[in-house]
């Protein structure tokens, strides 16, 4: 566990794979061993075009937020999380602090940092150090190929409630990519 590769995108659509210590976790943050990465399309907009809307790769960073893995270690005052623990990776780290955090709302959260939204780093590496309260413990029995799904399958399943989609409704999905494909 002494060598952490990340696999670096650039501004010119290369990829480039470096070895970096592996990070300590601090304060309320976890060490996770990544175990498997989902590649979303957002991915590939990064790289094909350099750009998704607002967020542009203008220097090298780690793509990749659909992850699972194993936590190896953690920083003082975690709680709810240990070494051993398989977990899946919440992407979206909100304040914790504004209204909408504090109402349940925090995917609304003004000063969200989403991971691998260009220059913010995602999870296209070994070991990533994050705030332990974005980690989800993964049922027994679950592989870590699956786990890496929970986040575009959150995605549907909040679509399909937030549009009061009921079984027997008829309903049109725009797009057959994985998102559009759990939602049906």
């Amino acid at each position: 566990m002494s060598v952490n590769r990340k696999a670096y995108l650039d501004a010119r659509h290369r990829v480039e794979v470096c070895r970096e210590p592996v990070p300590t976790p601090g304060r309320g943050e976890a060490l996770v061993a990544i175990k498997a990465n989902g590649i979303c399309g957002s991915d590939i907009h990064f790289y094909q075009e350099g750009r998704l809307g607002n967020f542009v790769v203008t220097r090298p960073y780690l793509p990749g937020h659909e992850a699972s893995g194993e936590v190896v270690g953690v920083g003082a005052g975690v709680v709810g999380v240990s070494p051993g623990d398989r977990v899946v990776i919440e992407p979206g780290i909100p304040c914790g602090r504004c209204p909408r955090c504090r109402s349940g709302r925090y995917n609304l959260c003004p000063e969200v940092v989403f991971l691998s939204a260009p220059p913010v780093d995602g999870t296209f590496c070994d070991y990533l150090s994050i705030r332990a309260d974005m980690l989800h413990k993964m049922p027994e029995g679950m592989s870590f190929e699956m786990g890496a799904l929970a986040e575009p399958t959150a995605v549907a399943v909040h679509a399909v409630n937030r549009g009061a989609v009921r079984y027997g409704d008829t309903a049109a999905i725009l797009g057959c990519g994985p998102i559009g494909l759990l939602t049906l």
